[in-house]
This record gives structure tokens, C-alpha cells and sequence, in this order.
């Protein structure tokens, strides 16, 4: 994976054998070529995703894929849950991988996302200082906003899969929204404005 000396971008995968100083090609990633991707690895498997492909405007990926090295093949696993990046940095405890920083479309991010095989992605740290917060968490279907100050903000609701479910326009400190029609689960809520990004996770009972 990566870009070559021509500007191409590449999806395939090579495994090195230090005990015969040599290499060997394994599958290709299942989603598109790209480079500037993300990976790390937990107990043997391979964990990849997001990055940056095609020419302007450019396509900023939120895919993630596992590898198992015993069967040579990659599968895909839920959307990244924030904006697609490139160039962010990967690494694991052994137990958990993590996602920091990047470039989206909006420019550089320091968000830290953390990923269990148990639960997938959950947000770990933002890029500013607490300025939301959502309540009742978990919710029953109303769930309620409350902002340090009035300044404009757009929100915008994922669902576990990093799809958009909904769009909110606020422009004031406290405001309350009905949301029955979404299916009990776990969901993400991202808050944009002047200060910067900020996400919160919430889930509907």
C-alpha cells in the first residue's frame, strides 16, 4: 500500500521473513488503493484503513479492513465512525489499537479514536476543551444539548457504521430533540463550529 515513484497508489501487501531476509506477497486490501492509511495490530492480526485516493477532488477514506495472516485474507469491518484522513498515526497496546491525528477534509485533526475487537471504534479525546455535553445518556428517544455559549454549531448523528443519520443546526446554549425513529444502538454525535470539532457518544435504549 502507499504511493510509488510514479504517483500511483497501491493496495498491495508484503510480508517479511527476517529469519530468510526475504519477501513475500500476500492479498491485496480489499477496498480501494490509496496511501497515507492508518494500521497497527492485535493479537497477530493486521488492522488498516482510512487514507487518500484519486486525483482533486480527492476521495478521503473511512473504510477499515482486518487481515488474518493464517488464511491470506482481508475482511471488511464497520466505517471508521469520524471523517475520512490521511496520514494519521497508528499504534497498540497489544489488546487495543488507536487511531491519532490526520488530515481531513477540513484540515489537521488531533483526535484519538481507540478500537477494541469486543466493542469496534470509540472516541477517546477531541481536539478542543469540553464544550457539550448530551443528556439523558443513554437515552429513551429526547435527548438534550447544553453548550458553554450560543455560538453557531452544526451536529451531526452517526451511527455505529459511520453513516449520517441526521443534521442539526444550534445556535443556542440549551436545546432538546425528539428522536424516536432511531433503532436502539449506539451512536455519535459530532459537534462543528468556530471552536473547532468536538464528539460524543450516546446511546438510544
Amino acid at each position: 500500500m502507499g504511493r510509488d515513484i510514479n504517483d500511483n497508489n497501491n493496495k498491495d501487501l508484503w510480508e517479511y521473513d527476517p529469519s530468510g531476509n526475504s519477501w513475500e506477497q500476500k492479498s491485496y486490501l480489499g477496498g480501494e488503493a490509496r496511501y497515507g492509511a492508518v494500521g497497527f495490530s492485535i493479537n497477530g492480526e493486521g488492522y488498516v484503513g482510512t487514507g487518500l485516493s484519486g486525483d482533486f477532488p480527492y476521495v478521503f477514506h473511512n473504510d477499515f479492513w482486518e487481515f488474518d495472516p493464517a488464511s491470506n485474507s482481508w475482511l471488511q469491518l464497520d466505517n471508521f465512525v469520524s471523517t475520512g484522513r490521511f496520514e494519521a498515526v497508528g499504534f497498540s497496546d497489544g489488546t487495543k489499537g488507536y487511531v491519532v491525528t490526520g488530515q481531513c477534509k477540513d484540515g489537521y485533526t488531533k483526535e484519538l479514536w481507540e478500537y477494541s475487537v469486543e466493542t469496534g471504534i470509540d472516541y477517546a479525546s477531541g481536539n478542543s476543551d469540553e464544550y457539550f455535553s448530551v443528556y439523558p445518556n443513554p437515552s429513551l428517544g429526547k435527548i438534550s444539548f447544553k453548550m458553554s455559549d450560543s455560538r453557531e454549531s452544526d451536529i451531526s448523528i452517526f451511527n455505529s457504521n459511520g453513516q449520517l443519520i441526521r443534521e442539526i443546526n444550534l445556535n443556542k446554549k440549551r436545546s432538546s430533540f425528539e428522536l424516536n425513529s432511531l433503532v436502539k444502538g449506539t451512536y455519535f454525535i459530532r459537534l462543528r463550529n468556530s471552536g473547532g470539532v468536538q464528539y460524543k457518544k450516546f446511546i438510544r435504549l
